[in-house]
């Protein structure tokens, strides 16, 4: 089953070889890039209109898959609108609505319920952990993992939050 992709959305939509996978469901825009086989896995659920995710995931070296899991509620989340990150958020460098594997065997689960949150995460390098639960609307989270064995577990619940977190092991 070389360079295949699952993308759940609600229900199973898409699984591609080597080429973006774009589903559209409700005014919601998913796209995933995944060149590398049976070494990923992403699932997401989405429920509302106007979302924006844009999904990379690369399988480097011989460990185990990357995993992503992502559950949104809402509407205008992710990435939207040419959004921007505003305050420390925006000092990483992320654009809202990307998510981002290189490596393996890390795991991103994401769950969001709200209005008009901006996120973006990147994980680099191998074993990293990310839970993020996103409650309310305006917020923004980037998180940057890079290097092996980082964790990271947050909770944002309220309006008008910003989060920037930058995790690097050597």
């Amino acid at each position: 089953m070389r360079g295949l992709t699952w993308l759940l959305v609600g229900m199973l939509l898409a699984g591609l070889s080597d080429e973006p996978a774009l589903a559209s469901s409700g005014l919601n825009d998913l796209y995933i890039v995944n060149n590398d086989g049976d070494s990923n896995l992403a699932t997401l659920t989405v429920t509302g209109s106007d979302n924006l995710l844009a999904i990379v995931q690369s399988h480097v070296g011989l460990g185990g898959a990357n995993t992503l899991s992502v559950n949104l509620d809402g509407d205008l989340n992710g990435g939207p609108l040419g959004s921007a990150f505003d305050g420390p958020a925006s000092g990483l460098g992320l654009t809202p609505g990307q998510i981002e594997q290189i490596g393996h065997d890390n795991v991103i689960a994401l769950s969001v319920t709200g209005t008009s949150n901006l996120f973006a995460m990147s994980q680099m390098g191998s074993g990293n952990r990310l839970s993020a639960l996103i409650i309310g609307s305006n917020n923004q989270v980037a998180v940057r993992q890079g290097g092996s064995g980082n964790s990271l577990s947050l909770v944002q619940n309220g309006n008008g939050n910003i989060l920037s977190v930058v995790q690097q092991s050597r």
